[in-house]
């Protein structure tokens, strides 16, 4: 009913347009061998099972209608207006709107290669095939199975090794477990063999990791055994002096620095106790050699000139030689001393050599006057 205003006229409604809705075009029958027609026909017209815009074929017309949505072709076509209900703006209630009319542009036609035109359907594979895919199937899902089991697992995890070793034993258990039929094993028999193949590959490695962790053990266990080796060793030394007593303070401290720098440069931890004690001796040894000799000497030349001295006093005492003769005797006897003493005689031991030094220079000549003067024979 349509409503009034006050004065009782007609009052003029206007209602909203619809939403626009896409026009497809009837399907029309194109001959064989017919001309393409225009493209403003071709909206209106299309054959039962092809597209009149782009010429691809389809089974039946809804398929050729839901392939209008995406059609290139067709949606470049400009679309014309749709029919509105109610009245216009200067008409009479109620009357329609007019359909305003574009025309079409004259779009060229491209034949499609081959490849957009269909294709007659693939042949389906034979119902063995499916049960030889469903078994190549079941053989892979074994084997990584198996590769999992072996390789991922919680001994693999306590043992790590290198990726390059890990695809080496990866490739390799693949190989192997490929020439045989995974599908008729059991699971336990193929991780048995993946395992060997494993463990061949991974002992080398292994035996690498574990030697080179024990050599870091025992360099930390050297590590703390350094310190009391060298205090071991400083003991020994100390030890080894106290049997010296003729060395003076300054020599045991020098000798002590010199075991403590040898000891720290040399010792890493390793060696036992009675290495350690060995290797203090022969160092005390060759450094207190040259001292010896030193001393030896200062002594040699002490006791000589106690010598020389001593052989003076005794020649004083006898009557009947000159100061050349007891001159000449005395340097006799000192050059005797310095081939005959050594540094380590006593003074008593030296006056002994010298007493027989002196006897055999004194009573010598003696001997061969009472030679040379014996009694004469009875004619």
């Amino acid at each position: 009913m349509t409503p009034l205003d006050s004065a009782g006229n007609g009052l003029a409604v206007r209602c909203r347009p619809p939403r626009r809705r896409l026009s497809i075009p009837p399907l029309m029958f194109i001959p064989h061998g017919a001309s393409n027609p225009s493209p403003t026909e071709e909206e209106h017209a299309m054959t039962g099972a092809r597209c009149g815009f782009c010429r691809r074929t389809f089974r039946n017309p809804q398929a050729v209608r839901a392939h209008l949505k995406t059609c290139a072709a067709y949606r470049q076509l400009p679309k014309a207006a749709l029919p509105s209900k109610g009245s216009v703006k200067g008409g009479a209630s109620g009357s329609p709107r007019t359909r305003s009319s574009t025309a079409i542009p004259d779009f060229p036609w491209t034949p499609k290669p081959d490849a957009g035109r269909s294709r007659p359907p693939e042949a389906r594979p034979a119902p063995h095939a499916a049960d030889g895919a469903v078994k190549q199937f079941l053989r892979r899902a074994a084997i990584q199975a198996v590769k999992r089991d072996v390789l991922d697992s919680g001994w693999a995890v306590r043992h790590p090794v290198p990726a390059e070793i890990k695809a080496q034993a990866l490739a390799t258990i693949e190989r192997e477990l490929s020439r045989l039929p995974t599908d008729e094993l059991p699971h336990a028999e193929l991780v048995t063999i993946a395992e060997g193949i494993r463990n061949q590959l991974y002992a080398p490695v292994l035996a690498a990791q574990q030697r080179a962790r024990d050599d870091k053990e025992r360099q930390q266990a050297h590590q703390l055994l350094r310190p009391l080796r060298l205090e071991g060793g400083l003991l020994h030394a100390r030890r080894w002096l106290g049997r010296h007593p003729d060395l003076d303070t300054k020599t045991r401290t020098d000798l002590e620095r010199t075991i403590r720098q040898a000891l720290d440069r040399d010792l890493d931890g390793s060696e036992s106790d009675v290495a350690v004690q060995r290797r203090v001796e022969k160092i005390l040894e060759d450094a207190i050699k040259p001292i010896e000799k030193a001393r030896r000497e200062t002594m040699r030349q002490a006791l000589i000139a106690r010598g020389a001295e001593y052989a003076a006093e005794e020649l004083a005492q006898v009557e009947d030689l000159s100061s050349w003769e007891r001159t000449s005797i005395a340097r006799d006897v000192k050059r005797a001393l310095e081939d005959e003493i050594t540094g380590t005689e006593s003074d008593r031991e030296v006056e002994a050599l010298v007493d027989d030094l002196l006897d055999d220079v004194l009573e010598g000549p003696a001997d061969e006057e009472e030679d040379d003067c014996g009694p004469e024979d009875d004619d």
